[in-house]
C-alpha cells in the first residue's frame, strides 16, 4: 500500500493499533497548494495597496506629441529631454497585416545623447524612473517653398498672422494636420504671402495610397489666390516626383516630405516594479491553485474475522476541488494498489 501511494506522489504516514492487528494509513499530496492560495490573495491585496499608494507621489502625462527630430521635455522637474528619431511599422509577409509598431527614442541630457532605445507598444523607455509608452502615431509633412533663385520663402498657417515656427535645420516647416476632412483624412491649410498676393494651399493627406520609394507623398492640393476661394488654380494630387508649381506662379516651388509624429504616454510610477512583482506572484499563484489541489487518502488494514489469514482493506480519498479529475486518479490508485497486493500475495502463500 505504501508503494502504491508513493508512486502517485503521496506522502504516507502509518499508525498501528495497540494490539498490532490493525494499520491505518494517511496519505496526502500537494498540501502546499493551500499556502499558494493564501500567497496569491496576499499578493493581490499588496498590489492594490501599492497601486493606490503610487497615485499621490507619481504623475502621468497622456498624449504627448513627439514631433520627429524635436526634443521634448515633459516638465515635472526633469533635467533631460527625449527625441523621437525614427518611427516604423513592421508588417507580416502579406505586406498588409501590422506585426509591430516601433519608435526609436534618444534621451538628451546636458546637450548630449546619453541613451537610445527602440520601443514597442508593451516595451517602454525607462529613464530615471520615468516611463515613455508608445500609444499612437499620426502623419506629418515637412513643407518648403522657394522662389526662382532658390531662396526659402516663409510659410504661415491659414488665419494666423505669424509664420510657421515649427521649422527644422533644413528650413522646412512642420505641417501637423490640425483638421480632418469630410473623408476623415488629415487636413491642413498653409499660406505663402507674396508681394502682391497670398497663395493658400489646402492639403489633404491620403496616407494609405501607395507611393514608391523616393516619390512625393499622396497629398491632394487645392490652391487659391487671395480671398477668391470660389476659384481654384490647382485641384489635383501633387506630382509623384519633383516640386509642385502652381499655374501662373511657376517661379515658386513647393516641396513636401512625409514623416510621422509619435504620441507617447509619459508617467512616473515609483512602485511600478513592485506592482509587477506582486502581479507575477498573484497570477502564478492563481495558476498553480487552478491546476493543483490538496488531496488526501486513507487506508484501513484489518484482519478479516470471517476468513482467517486474509485482510480487509478499505481505501478512501478526498479532494478539495477538481473532483472529476481526482475520481479518475483515485480509480487508478485503487487499481495500482490491488495489483501490488496481488503480486505481494503471490510471494507469501500464508497472506
Amino acid at each position: 500500500m505504501r508503494a502504491a501511494l508513493h508512486k502517485s506522489r503521496y506522502r504516507v504516514l502509518a499508525e498501528y493499533a495497540d494490539d498490532g492487528s490493525t494499520v491505518h494509513l494517511y496519505a496526502d499530496r500537494d498540501r502546499w497548494s493551500k499556502l499558494v492560495t493564501f500567497v496569491s490573495h496576499a499578493a493581490l491585496v499588496s498590489l492594490i495597496l501599492v497601486a493606490a499608494g503610487m497615485q499621490p507621489i507619481g504623475w502621468r502625462e497622456q498624449s504627448v506629441f513627439f514631433y520627429p527630430g524635436q526634443p521634448v521635455n515633459v516638465g515635472h522637474g526633469t533635467d533631460f529631454s527625449v527625441r523621437s528619431d525614427k518611427f516604423s511599422i513592421e508588417y507580416y509577409p502579406d505586406g498588409k497585416s501590422v506585426k509591430e509598431y516601433k519608435d526609436t527614442l534618444a534621451v538628451v541630457e546636458g546637450g548630449k545623447d546619453v541613451l537610445t532605445k527602440t520601443i514597442i507598444v508593451n516595451d517602454p523607455l525607462r529613464y530615471k524612473g520615468i516611463n515613455f509608452f508608445l500609444v499612437s502615431y499620426q502623419p506629418v509633412l515637412f513643407a518648403k517653398a522657394t522662389d526662382a533663385s532658390g531662396t526659402l520663402l516663409p510659410l504661415r498657417r491659414m488665419g494666423k498672422s505669424g509664420l510657421i515656427t515649427d521649422t527644422v535645420s533644413t528650413g522646412e516647416s512642420l505641417i501637423d494636420f490640425q483638421f480632418v476632412s469630410n473623408d476623415n483624412l488629415p487636413q491642413d491649410l498653409v499660406q505663402l504671402p507674396l508681394k502682391d498676393h497670398i497663395l493658400t494651399l489646402e492639403l489633404t493627406y491620403y496616407q494609405d495610397l501607395p507611393r514608391a520609394e523616393g516619390e512625393n507623398p499622396a497629398v491632394y492640393i487645392k490652391a487659391y489666390v487671395d480671398k477668391n476661394f470660389d476659384k481654384r488654380i490647382y485641384d489635383a494630387f501633387m506630382p509623384r516626383t519633383g516640386p509642385l508649381q502652381l499655374p501662373g506662379y511657376e517661379q515658386y516651388k513647393f516641396n513636401f516630405r512625409k514623416d510621422t509624429t509619435t504620441i507617447l504616454e509619459v508617467a512616473k510610477d515609483p512602485g511600478l516594479e513592485l506592482v509587477g512583482f506582486f502581479f507575477i506572484i498573484m497570477t502564478g499563484g492563481f495558476t498553480l491553485s487552478l491546476y493543483t489541489t490538496f488531496t488526501r487518502c486513507w487506508a484501513r488494514i484489518v484482519p478479516n474475522p470471517e476468513r482467517p489469514g486474509t485482510l480487509n482493506i478499505t481505501l478512501a480519498g478526498l479532494a478539495e476541488k477538481n473532483k472529476v479529475t481526482f475520481e479518475r486518479d483515485f480509480q487508478r490508485l485503487a487499481g495500482r494498489a490491488k495489483d501490488a497486493l496481488g503480486v505481494a500475495s503471490s510471494h507469501h502463500s500464508d497472506f
